[in-house]
């Protein structure tokens, strides 16, 4: 059983060997590096912790494995232009914001949003 950092490193170490700046890792792959057979919460958040460390983010994919995204690729990325994009972002509703991400209220039921 490996530490978080020794996780991290594994993975971070993967995306700098791949030359690509986004990458994905199964559940199952992320188990046999981890070295466990049960990956909980705490585990990823903690991994997650230290891949930003490294340089790289990591979040869950809608395909039940994590996406891995080399943060030094998002440098140039644009900025969000707040009030071109929502002019009514101090007033909007939150019901009309998940309609613009596409989600809807049984969604976030769903996820078990924590308040």
């Amino acid at each position: 059983m490996r530490d978080y950092r020794h996780i991290a490193l594994i993975i971070a170490a993967c995306v700098a060997e791949s030359g690509k700046t986004r990458l994905r890792i199964s559940k199952a792959q992320f188990r046999r590096i981890s070295g466990r057979s049960q990956v909980k919460r705490g585990l990823i958040t903690n991994v997650r912790d230290w891949l930003e460390d490294f340089g790289v983010a990591m979040f869950e994919n809608s395909r039940g494995g994590y996406a891995l995204v080399s943060i030094e690729s998002l440098e140039g990325a644009p900025p969000i232009k707040l009030n071109a994009l929502l002019p009514n972002w101090r007033t909007i509703e939150e019901t009309d914001l998940l309609k613009i991400i596409g989600h809807t209220d049984a969604d976030e039921a769903e996820d078990g949003e924590d308040e």
